[in-house]
């Protein structure tokens, strides 16, 4: 379990971060290589992506309990992972309020829309990888009887 744990974290930790590189790397495109970041802004936000990361990773073992529904997993998974992001957002600037209420809407929107386009993808490829799985299975199943 603990094993599991620390890979759940570090794997979080991973995609915060690879996130984060590459929206500097949009972020810098965008500057014409004038991105400028003042007074700890990168030692706080690489920090801010990895715990983003963890809070959507480690509640993601919710998912290993037979107990729950599969739409209460869902809730308890994203809202954790959710609320982190939008805590953390709003601590380290990434939600634009000086620019007004509709924009740090429009930003706090595009944030959850993009969380769960990645958690589709996650959970498009996991579901992919146990039918294959299921397959191999039948198929190992098949040749013991013949």
């Amino acid at each position: 379990m603990k094993k599991n744990v620390f890979r759940t974290v570090f794997m979080g930790m991973g995609i915060g971060l690879s996130i984060f590189a590459l929206t500097g790397i949009i972020f810098n495109i965008l500057y014409q290589g004038e991105f400028v970041l003042h007074d700890w802004s990168y030692t706080k936000m690489a920090i801010s992506s990895m715990a983003v990361g963890v809070g959507f990773s480690l509640p993601s073992m919710v998912y290993r309990s037979r107990r729950l529904p599969f739409a209460l997993k869902i809730l308890i998974h994203m809202g954790i992972g959710c609320t982190v992001m939008l805590v953390t957002a709003a601590y380290v600037g990434w939600i634009p309020f000086e620019a007004g209420w509709k924009m740090s809407l429009v930003s706090i929107l595009c944030e959850i829309i993009i969380a769960f386009l990645i958690w589709l993808g996650f959970s498009r490829y996991y579901k992919k990888l146990a039918v294959q799985m299921n397959e191999k299975i039948k198929e190992k199943n098949g040749q013991d009887n013949t």
